[in-house]
């Protein structure tokens, strides 16, 4: 669930990065305050995938931790 929920809010981050591109807020202050927000919850997401990447491919190896 956590590597589906990880790739949701990669997806919803990226899409939110492209709108704020093609229209940007009324104001400068706004547009950077919301591309840093969605730039910073893209980050924790890819750092989510990579996270429940490794521990699916730890359990496909049989790997158990002691």
């Amino acid at each position: 669930a956590l590597l589906v929920q990880a790739a949701t809010v990669h997806a919803l981050a990226l899409d939110g990065l492209e709108l704020e591109q093609l229209g940007p807020a009324l104001d400068a202050g706004t547009s950077t305050a919301r591309s840093g927000a969605l730039r910073r919850l893209l980050d924790v997401a890819d750092d989510a995938l990579v996270g429940a990447t490794n521990v699916c491919a730890m359990v496909l190896a049989g790997w158990r931790p002691a």
